[in-house]
């Protein structure tokens, strides 16, 4: 607070004004959000990664053979209205200048979507899609690119970073031989100068070409200046005119005319391009090869050769680019990042990173198996300066230290950064180091650039979490050439450095992931030269420990559970040897299944990479000699879980639907054969280099059909990489009675150019068919075909086809310019599941799933095998909760962009983190019922509301049935958040209530957000912000507004969710009856209070947002909701370059989670004049001192309409300065009348709020509130409130109170709550009139508390009082009187809890008849007239029982009640007890004896239930224990949630007896496994639930222990 506001207020203070006020930013300052007992950072994950360095990475990301966009059209071209990933932004316009693409300016988004440019400008989106590799979007993904120029220089000034100069990055795209390698796109729409600096006029030849005088396009050739490694200098060549084959040729490709070996195109391939009945292209393809001055695009000076390198993160200019500030507080040097530096680099070295990575990829010397470890498991700090962001490998001054201090130690400037910017297209000297090579005559390091044997490098990083000894290649030669350095492997489970321990959790539990990240099918994955022994992966899985079976075992049992044994599958082999062809075989074995199709049939990939997976997701990785002691509370505790990512494009297969066959496929697969190079004298496979579609639709007649290019390459794997055989195929469907589908189809190929020296033969396969096979149509060069005899599908070694096909068949086709179609017909049969999955996907089906479920005592029971669907398909790839058929754990690249959204969700999902107790959807829990859980990331910054359904056995589902943040998200994103439904209040009088849209705010409200808000802006940024928190995220990014990702709801912390049912009050007369009957059909809400500023109401079946309220006292804070809070962006927000926020600084509160709306909100109905209403009530908690209520009676009705009429009141210390912080804590039912404990009827007729003044009030008093239901008049609350002034010394404050009706006619007559110096309060609220309220003791005009709980210290004689800061629990006596029931504590600041000084206690003191008046029993005090009750906790079972030296009874006579020390230091209550079938439950917070041993650093947290008269545990509510003969009942026992619900449980779980091999106390005979009942008969359960706690309390159905807790119960008539 400023020093004027704080003196302005102590004025009002000390003048002792009657109306006591409070300034907007006092209503609204917050304090921290996350209580001190609440550990927020879960153990931090490890991840393995996982990649490939195949020649496959560098071809392009955008192969113009995919359905980007999933609306069912394949994109064979440029799309403008789709925006391409890549190191250009797509946004921005570029200028070309001295070989570097400089941003200019941002680009124009019309009004169709195109993001548009002009002039000499050139598109990022457009270059984007004709430039970037799957290598590029590995590296901006991972670490924002691989840069060629990469400056900054710090100017440190007294300790302190003060400037930043010498900025620039400069990214460089792959580089690429001058071989199929480069690729050609091609873009020939007339609105080419929207994205180039070309014209339509400027791109027409009109001297020369196939398209003489006509316009033909542009093509664009991605190459480099050289070819071996890929070269130096990554160029594109710009040509006028059609050359998509350009890139196709033989020999070296892309060549100019003038350049050495210029290969012409055929003329034959340009009419194939084009011819209607052929390819149908459109734009004739050029014949001849392009002259560089002739045919060269060129604009100005620039071109036909422009470098590709661009600069990014320029800082006037920043765009959608994800760029950091380094430092955080400067912004003047921005550097590109990528998941790396967002999820593991510390914002300086003291602070930890939210994972830790390590890399294996795959190496140049042993190409052939697994890979070497690039980086030990660890942050970034070693390889990324924090101060400027450049990379310690950089060239240059990078600054970094040559290793980090002590303790650290590691060496910088090696590691994964450097290791991925080392991988290149490896020894490209004509042959890539072998000509001919051929699958099982590959050898290690023979062709280095080739070999992804994924699954193998995935078993690697399982024996790296293993511990085993190090499997890094032997060999590294040529690794080290190109310094792609290898790391000694370091145990990641290593607890040798405390300091990594205090940063990231204790390692042993820490969650272990391992993520493939592969660029292509899977090669050699098992397999060295000879896969019959398949020693490689097999030898490599059995180092590991604890493995219950082979590999071989495991993935046959995924070939069982997936149904595929047994069925005919397009595979390449089905007996673990090389296969050649993808037509259909039977698989007997999925372990024998080798040969991924259609990529890669003949090169060894196989599925044992998922028999892998299974096994690490379900055996633990290895054995730890002393484990934690809560490692069994761990859910899948030492299994390593797999990710998996594959960046492979469209497959070479085309997918043909049956018209009027939903679901049934024809597939074509390319399919070629050589003669060339096996000592088995078999022929060869060849190797796809491209596969293109040149156009697809209908034909005149109406017939679909697709027309594509395919080119091969004359050797397996190697050689010149160069066209060899351009091949043709095109299919059209057509009507056919005699098929019995209706339809048949045709594929017609061809041959339209060849250069090899080899014999080779192209044509397909097919499947679906009346026959289906493999059939190879055309010969290429008529020599020795003797490889080819018997090969499947030969034709042209059938007599009767070679003479019906002569021009196929002659081998010269091409070369003597003649068409020679074969056109064969099939019958359309229909085939579903032919193909399988890649192997990475079943890895992460099976290697993903939770494999651990939870058992009664909070342990985790192992299950082999996904129990169901939603086990490993919960989430949806937008990260909506639901079923897409797409593992969690699988991302498909064919979206760069979405792929890197969806490792951001997996690798930010939420802390298991919550401060409040869940909500069920009834009373009792019944099956087909809910539970809803809450809890909040400090990281994400996000929140969760999830419902679990409850099954028919009892059981919470282990996976939400919905999530309500993913799917506000979803409901919001295509509206920008515009139509939902939110309201706010602008005051406080009868039309306060408005639409929380700009213009429907008052001046009052806007200046709140602009010029009097904590963080100044001016009106155009406060709309924004307006919009921001309606959901709009079309600003946020690094460089704008704070991201939000997939999930739109704020953390909730100290709010429990409560549900809105219809009217269910147990109130007798005065009209209810009817509003009873009225309001019997209305639909539920789920409430819920985030800290998003805004308390929502959801569907309670399906967790759909209907509707939210923005408490209008937040208005001068609500500026502080967009800004960055740490991260990659945790310095000043900017928008556009300039700063969000006015002013020299930002004003935030501490932290990252910031309280807004963060208490329980709760409903009730309530009395308002003649009418009766359903109200919701709600504090800001730690948000600010205010309450609010609304009017919520029909759920229908909530709309932003009817504004005016929801919004009731609101009551802030600007109206009573008394008001303090007051959290409402877990809100319980009144047994009386089954409402909310703090709303009840008073005896003056009214309804009324009780409220607790709380925490840190302006003066600290302890205050009670009764706040009445028709608000205040107007704006003022004179005479519409009660005040009861309890104490008025400082540094306290009233907790929430609870009430009882003394002559059952539904009224409150006493009213009882606690203070922060630990007085008991009782309120006499009996009169009819309210004056005549006041505290019920008083000595005079001294007022007294019931008792006072207080510790005096046995040294100093010093008196403390405990602080009581939750709701007494409340039991009539048979002899008069209440019994209270209360326990102490305080965890609102950190100073609070732990405070190992001062021990806790439980109370249950009498509140006997005449207690306290002149000659009667006096109040008690101290311990004196209390009877002792001593809880032992056994320090190995954590069970409390009662000492059988205090187990003796109270005498009531002459004590007063009994208490119990809580058993460890600093043991607190902070939740409100429950009372329910005579038991008290209660549970306490402690903090871990000794953290160390543990896996949790999360405060424990105990279960007690104990008789509220007598404090011991006369019921066996959570068993016995028996020692001999003596048998003692439970007082207490661990439980994994600080704050539970107890409710009735009305489930079969209780009484079930079946169970499940393995679970605790389960006995099976044979298949049947039985075990013992948890509640025995004439029982009845009652269900203690939590976010992870689920127990059972057992009871006696009779006798009830007292009339009150019969509902409806009167004793007066």
């Amino acid at each position: 607070m400023n020093s004027i506001k704080r003196f302005t207020a102590a004025l009002f203070i000390a003048a002792g004004s009657v109306t006591a006020w409070a300034l907007p930013y006092d209503v609204s300052l917050p304090r921290n959000a996350v209580p001190p007992n609440v550990v927020s950072t879960p153990n931090k994950p490890m991840m393995m990664l996982a990649t490939s360095k195949d020649h496959t990475l560098f071809g392009p990301i955008y192969n113009d053979f995919e359905d980007l966009e999933g609306d069912g059209t394949i994109e064979t071209t440029f799309k403008p209205t789709f925006k391409y990933y890549g190191y250009f932004d797509a946004v921005k316009c570029y200028t070309y200048d001295s070989g570097v693409f400089v941003p200019s300016s941002m680009a124009t988004l019309t009004g169709d979507k195109r993001y548009t440019c002009g002039g000499s400008l050139w598109s990022g989106n457009f270059l984007n899609w004709a430039t970037m590799t799957r290598m590029d979007v590995v590296r901006k993904m991972l670490y924002g690119g691989k840069r060629s120029t990469d400056t900054a220089t710090a100017t440190v000034t007294a300790g302190q970073v003060t400037a930043v100069t010498n900025s620039k990055t400069i990214l460089e795209r792959a580089g690429l031989s001058q071989d199929a390698h480069s690729f050609v796109k091609f873009y020939a729409g007339t609105d080419i100068a929207d994205y180039t600096p070309f014209t339509v006029s400027s791109l027409t030849k009109t001297n020369r070409g196939a398209n003489k005088g006509h316009y033909a396009g542009l093509s664009i050739c991605s190459r480099s200046d050289g070819n071996t490694n890929g070269g130096v200098t990554p160029q594109i060549r710009l040509v006028r005119g059609n050359y998509l084959l350009w890139a196709t040729t033989s020999k070296l490709v892309c060549r100019w005319a003038d350049e050495n070996n210029p290969q012409k195109f055929t003329a034959k391939s340009a009419r194939y391009y084009k011819d209607v009945d052929k390819g149908n292209g459109g734009i004739s393809h050029e014949v001849d090869r392009p002259d560089r001055a002739l045919d060269g695009a060129t604009y100005g000076s620039v071109g036909p050769e422009l470098i590709v390198r661009v600069e990014a993160c320029k800082p006037s200019l920043l765009g959608e680019e994800r760029c950091q500030a380094y430092p955080p507080q400067l912004r003047d040097n921005y550097k590109p990042y990528g998941i790396f530096q967002e999820f593991a680099m510390p914002q300086d070295g003291a602070s930890a990173g939210r994972v830790e990575f390590g890399v294996i990829s795959g190496s140049y010397d042993e190409n052939l198996k697994a890979g070497a470890l690039r980086k030990n498991m660890g942050d970034f700090l070693d390889e990324i300066n924090p101060v400027t962001g450049v990379f310690c490998h950089s060239a240059g001054a990078h600054g970094c230290a040559t290793s980090l201090a002590a303790p650290d130690g590691r060496a910088t400037g090696t590691g994964a950064i450097k290791a991925i910017d080392a991988a290149v297209l490896y020894g490209n000297n004509g042959n890539y180091g072998g000509s001919g090579t051929f699958s099982e005559g590959m050898t290690a390091g023979g062709l280095p650039a080739w070999g992804n044997p994924i699954g193998e490098m995935l078993v690697q990083a399982y024996q790296y979490y293993a511990g085993v000894t190090s499997t890094n290649p032997s060999t590294k030669t040529k690794d080290d050439a190109i310094e792609l350095l290898q790391q000694a492997w370091a145990d990641p489970l290593s607890t040798a450095n405390p300091n990594r321990g205090n940063l990231y959790g204790n390692p042993i539990c820490r969650p272990m992931y391992a993520m493939a990240l592969s660029s292509s099918a899977l090669s050699f994955d098992g397999m060295d030269g000879n896969p019959a022994a398949d020693t490689q992966i097999v030898n490599a899985f059995n180092s590991l420990p604890n493995r219950a079976k082979g590999i071989n075992d495991f993935t046959d049992d995924i070939g069982a559970a997936e149904n595929i044994h047994g069925t005919r599958r397009s595979v390449g082999s089905v007996t673990s040897t090389w296969g050649e062809t993808c037509s259909a075989k039977t698989v007997t074995a999925l372990s024998k299944v080798s040969g991924v199709c259609p990529e890669g049939p003949a090169i060894g990939g196989t599925y044992k990479v998922a028999g892998a997976a299974l096994s690490a997701n379900t055996s633990k990785i290895r054995t730890v000699a002393t484990p934690p002691v809560d490692l069994n509370k761990v859910q899948d505790a030492l299994k390593v879980k797999t990710l998996t990512a594959s960046l492979a494009g469209g497959s070479a297969r085309v997918e043909v639907p049956i018209p009027g066959k939903p679901g049934q496929f024809v597939y074509i697969t390319p399919e070629g054969l050589w003669n060339g190079g096996r000592s088995s004298g078999k022929p060869m496979p060849g190797a796809i280099l491209t596969f293109n579609s040149i156009s697809a639709g209908k034909t005149a007649a109406g017939h679909p059909y697709g027309a594509f290019i395919v080119t091969w390459n004359d050797t397996q794997f190697g050689g010149d990489y160069d066209m060899d055989i351009v091949g043709f195929i095109r299919y059209e469907v057509f009507p056919d009675a005699g098929s019995p589908s209706g339809y048949s189809i045709k594929v017609t190929t061809d041959v339209t150019d060849a250069e090899a020296g080899w014999t080779g033969l192209h044509g397909f396969s097919i499947i679906g068919t009346d026959k289906d096979q493999r059939y190879l149509t055309h010969l290429h060069h008529s020599g020795n075909t003797g490889p080819f005899a018997g090969a499947e599908g030969f034709l042209c070694g059938d007599a009767t086809f070679k003479s019906a096909n002569a021009g196929a068949c002659s081998g010269n086709a091409t070369s003597s310019n003649i068409d020679a179609p074969v056109t064969l017909s099939f019958q359309m049969l229909g085939a579903s599941g032919v193909t399988l999955n890649d192997p990475l996907w079943y890895a992460a089906k099976y290697g993903y799933f939770p494999s651990s479920v939870k058992a009664a005592n909070d342990t985790y029971t192992n299950i082999s095998m996904p129990a169901n669907q939603d086990a490993w398909d919960h989430y949806k790839a937008d990260g909506s909760v639901g079923s897409d058929g797409i593992p969690d754990g699988y991302f498909l690249a064919r979206r760069p962009d979405i792929l890197e959204q969806q490792l951001r969700r997996a690798l930010t999902g939420l802390a298991d983190t919550a401060n409040a107790a869940p909500a069920t959807s009834s009373s009792q829990l019944l099956a087909d019922g809910y539970k809803y859980t809450v809890g909040f990331s400090t990281e994400s910054v996000t929140g969760e509301l999830e419902g679990y359904k409850v099954d028919a056995d009892g059981n919470f589902g282990t996976a939400p049935t919905w999530s309500a943040g993913t799917r506000l998200r979803a409901d919001a994103s295509g509206s920008h958040g515009t139509m939902r439904s939110i309201i706010t209040n602008t005051g406080n009088t009868a039309s306060a209530g408005v639409p929380f849209r700009w213009g429907s705010l008052d001046a009052a409200y806007k200046t709140q957000m602009t010029t009097s808000s904590n963080n100044v802006m001016s009106e155009d940024n406060a709309q924004l912000v307006l919009n921001y928190v309606r959901g709009d995220q079309s600003l946020e990014g690094s460089n704008g507004l704070r991201e939000r990702g997939s999930n739109l709801l704020g953390p909730i912390v100290n709010a429990e969710p409560w549900v809105q049912r219809r009217p269910d009050a147990q109130i007798t007369g005065d009209g209810y009856g009817t509003f009873f009957s009225d309001k019997s059909t209305r639909a539920n809400l789920l409430w819920a209070a985030a800290n998003d500023g805004m308390v929502h109401a959801f569907d309670p079946l399906t967790g759909e947002e209907k509707f939210a309220y923005v408490p209008g006292v937040l208005a001068n804070r609500l500026a502080e909701i967009p800004l960055q809070r740490g991260g990659p962006a945790g310095g000043r927000t900017q928008l556009n370059g300039a700063n969000f926020v006015a002013g020299v600084a930002e004003s935030k509160p501490a932290g990252t989670v910031w309280a807004y709306v963060d208490s329980s909100p709760f409903t009730a109905d309530v009395k308002v004049g003649t009418d009766w209403k359903t109200y919701l009530f709600g504090s800001l908690g730690r948000g600010g001192r205010a309450v609010y209520a609304l009017d919520v009676t029909d759920p229908a009705s909530l709309t932003e309409g009817s504004a005016s009429n929801i919004f009731k009141w609101q009551f802030t210390a600007d109206d009573d300065i008394d008001l303090g912080y007051v959290s409402m804590g877990k809100i319980l039912r009144h047994v009386n009348t089954n409402q909310a404990m703090p709303v009840v009827k008073m005896n003056n007729g009214k309804y009324a709020m009780l409220l607790g003044n709380g925490q840190k009030s302006a003066s600290g008093k302890a205050v009670l509130f009764i706040l009445y239901m028709d608000g205040p008049n107007g704006a003022s609350w004179t005479g519409r409130y009660k005040k009861i002034v309890a104490d008025t010394g400082a540094d306290n404050g009233l907790a929430m109170p609870n009430w009882e009706d003394y002559d059952g006619n539904g009224t409150a007559d006493v009213i009882y709550a606690g203070d922060l110096q630990g007085n008991m309060w009782k309120f006499d609220v009996s009169s009819a009139s309210d004056a005549n309220w006041d505290v019920a003791f008083k000595d005079g005009n001294n007022k007294k508390p019931l008792y006072r709980a207080t510790y005096v210290n046995p040294t100093t004689n010093a008196v403390t009082g405990l602080p009581i800061t939750t709701v007494p629990q409340l039991i009539y006596r048979a002899q008069g009187g209440l019994n209270v029931s209360f326990g102490t504590g305080n965890a609102f600041e950190d100073a609070n809890f732990p405070n190992l000084t001062l021990p806790q206690r439980i109370y249950g003191i009498w509140d006997r008849p005449g207690l306290g008046e002149t000659g009667k029993r006096a109040l008690p005090t101290g311990l004196t007239t209390l009877k002792l009750r001593t809880y032992v906790r056994d320090a190995t079972t954590g069970y409390i029982t009662l000492d059988a030296n205090t187990s003796g009874n109270v005498d009531y006579t002459i004590q007063d009640g009994w208490y119990a020390t809580l058993p460890t230091s600093s043991e607190m209550v902070l939740s409100n007890p429950e009372l329910s079938a005579g038991v008290l439950a209660f549970t306490s917070v402690r903090p871990k004896s000794n953290a160390l041993n543990y896996c949790s650093t999360s405060p424990d947290a105990a279960l007690y239930t104990v008789d509220p008269l007598s404090g011991r545990a006369d019921r066996k509510a959570q068993g016995a224990l028996t020692s001999g003969t003596v048998t003692t009942n439970i007082v207490g026992a661990d439980i994994g949630d600080q704050i539970v619900r107890v409710v009735n449980d009305r489930t079969k779980k209780p009484f079930e007896t079946k169970c499940v091999a393995g679970e605790p106390g389960c006995t099976c005979v044979g298949a049947d496994c039985t075990k013992a009942a948890t509640c025995g008969p004439g029982q009845a359960a009652k269900r203690v639930v939590g976010k992870k706690a689920d127990a059972t309390i057992c009871y006696s159905t009779s006798p009830r222990v007292q009339w009150r807790e019969i509902p409806g119960l009167r004793t007066d008539q």
